[in-house]
């Protein structure tokens, strides 16, 4: 009788390995938007708390929304302002 046994020190090859496989359109893009992510921003932001990120998010939607109001203000001064 001849058992298999399976040595866990020799390396295993898959499939993938053995036939490399193409880069697909989602790897390509991922680098392409791989190359303009701000790493020291990405990691300031995942050493705050979930409490603070919301808190950071608030106060980017209230810069954010007296930016719009600022610039609908001045499109209507000039509108408003004879030639």
């Amino acid at each position: 009788m001849v058992v298999a046994v399976h040595d866990s020190s020799a390396p295993s090859l898959c499939y993938a390995q053995l036939m490399p496989l193409a880069p697909s359109s989602f790897d390509v893009l991922a680098e392409l938007f791989a190359r303009d992510v701000d790493r020291d921003l990405l990691r300031r932001s995942l050493a705050k708390t979930p409490t603070e990120r919301i808190l950071w998010l608030e106060e980017m939607q209230t810069f954010a929304d007296d930016a719009r109001k600022a610039r609908a203000r001045a499109a209507n001064s000039a509108s408003s302002t004879p030639r």
